[in-house]
């Protein structure tokens, strides 16, 4: 048991020698309460401009303002 106690306290020095030779990283933790940590809302204007924007580069819109989109059909076995 004595010898396995020494092993043990050999191995670990080695251990702890060979992590203080590895470089150190910086770490960064996010917050996840806050929902705009980066950019401030912008003003009605401009969201209507990106939808109208957004649904001129949609395949398909209907009448409503929907975008038309296919089931995928594609993914379905063939019977």
């Amino acid at each position: 048991m004595k010898q396995i106690e020494e092993e043990v306290e050999i191995l670990l020095r080695h251990f702890i020698e060979d992590l203080s030779a590895l470089p150190r990283s910086r770490e960064t933790y996010y917050d996840s309460t806050f929902t705009n940590m980066v950019r401030r809302e912008r003003t009605v204007r401009r969201r209507s401009t990106f939808k109208h924007l957004f649904l001129r580069n949609a395949p398909k819109v209907d009448d409503e303002g929907f975008i038309v989109t296919e089931v995928a059909s594609w993914t379905r076995s063939s019977r």
